[in-house]
């Protein structure tokens, strides 16, 4: 397991290019993905696709979805 790259741990995985998402670690949101490949006898993680942002408590995330989830009544 790589336990930090672009704020996302990555579990090991086959040189098969199937493609696994990356988790984002405490206090980060968002969506990673990548792949690992094989070229020759070399193995090789390809680049990062999306990313792991901010710097979000969980308290700020309940904050933030309960003001911008709120239903008003008519």
């Amino acid at each position: 397991m790589i336990e930090n790259e672009r704020n996302a741990k990555w579990e090991e995985t086959m040189s098969n290019g199937e493609v696994i998402i990356g988790q984002c670690l405490n206090g980060y949101l968002g969506f990673t993905t990548r792949s690992c490949i094989q070229s020759g006898l070399s193995v090789n993680w390809t680049s990062v696709s999306g990313s792991c942002n901010g710097n979000f408590s969980i308290l700020s995330f309940f904050f933030f979805f309960h003001l911008t989830g709120k239903k008003k009544r008519c």
